[in-house]
């Protein structure tokens, strides 16, 4: 692959696994990374971001956004061992020199791959690309959102890494989740009744 679809793959999987804002993630820098141990003995990586309000949230950074990153260094002639590269270098940067990518040019990039995509799958599943095509930067932070809660990720810790000021605002994921699953069962023993015909007995 080119380095833009490198530098683009990992843009999408660090969005998706940190749910970083545009202008976090355009002046994160290796400065911001942590790699230090647990109480439990374990070691672990997170990140330090200044958020809105300049105010700092630290975010745990799950194994393969970590794998992500190094991979992305890599093919930019970095150290994969992150933290022995100097502390200004920027996590995402132009192609052409280490200088950070600046958040116009991320929304654009990744507005150019969501464009794109509902291209290749317009053919196929028209709803699918339309869906896509409206799709913008901050789409990747709610799916962030969306399947952290999905998969039982306490609220408190997801207002935490999501640097939401308010509770009620993470709550929406929670009650989506919630409304999501009882939709499901719903229509799962509706079909279900329709199918046995308004029967009697099991």
């Amino acid at each position: 692959p080119s380095p833009a679809l490198v530098r683009l793959r990992f843009m999408l999987d660090f969005a998706y696994m940190t749910g970083m804002r545009l202008a976090e993630m355009s002046a994160a820098v290796v400065g911001w990374l942590r790699h230090e141990q647990l109480d439990d003995g374990e070691w672990a990586w997170s990140i330090m971001v200044l958020g809105k309000r300049n105010k700092w949230r630290e975010v745990p950074l799950p194994d393969p956004a970590v794998e992500a990153l190094e991979g992305y260094f890599r093919e930019r002639g970095l150290q994969a061992d992150l933290l022995a590269n100097d502390a200004a270098t920027p996590l995402i940067a132009k192609l052409e020199a280490n200088e950070p990518l600046g958040t116009a040019r991320i929304h654009d990039i990744l507005s150019g791959a969501f464009d794109r995509c509902a291209q290749a799958v317009y053919a196929k599943d028209k709803r699918a690309a339309d869906r896509i095509r409206e799709a913008s930067t901050h789409w990747l932070r709610h799916t962030y959102g969306s399947h952290a809660a999905a998969r039982g990720v306490p609220q408190d810790v997801l207002q935490a890494n999501l640097g939401h000021e308010s509770l009620a605002t993470t709550s929406i994921y929670v009650r989506a989740e919630k409304a999501r699953k009882h939709k499901a069962m719903q229509e799962a023993f509706a079909r279900r009744s329709s199918q046995r015909g308004g029967g009697s007995g099991a």
